[in-house]
């Protein structure tokens, strides 16, 4: 599991497309692949049918790349959002060994799941569904 600072970063990432770009990236930190929604104009695309996720393991930061024939057309709008999963597979034991790398994703677990919280009740009134 990674551990990497949680940057004072929005969750999400929006861009207009230029009809010919197939790669957008997100500053915000994630886990998985499976921690990142994507957004053409309102409608969520599906990872692995219309894009694939590159994260940098060092930040947790990446981007999205759009599958063959599904590149966003001249003027649609791509939203990037954080989806992290509402759920802790850690569980600490009464004499059980505790380390910081364990503890650490924890902590990064409880502020993306934070800033997740923050961002869907406070969206903007363009945010996607």
């Amino acid at each position: 599991m990674a551990t990497f600072a949680i940057s004072a970063v929005t969750r999400k990432a929006q861009a207009t497309a230029n009809g010919s770009t197939t790669e957008f990236a997100f500053s915000f930190s994630v886990k998985t692949e499976a921690d990142v929604a994507v957004f053409v104009g309102t409608t969520l695309k599906t990872i692995s049918t219309h894009y694939t996720v590159s994260i940098t393991s060092s930040t947790g930061a990446g981007s999205i790349t759009f599958t063959s024939g599904n590149t966003p057309t001249n003027g649609q709008i791509v939203t990037i959002m954080s989806k992290t999963a509402l759920a802790r597979s850690s569980v600490y034991t009464s004499g059980g060994t505790r380390n910081a790398t364990s503890l650490e994703t924890d902590f990064d677990t409880n502020m993306m799941l934070f800033k997740n919280c923050l961002l869907y009740t406070y969206p903007n009134p363009t945010d996607p569904p």
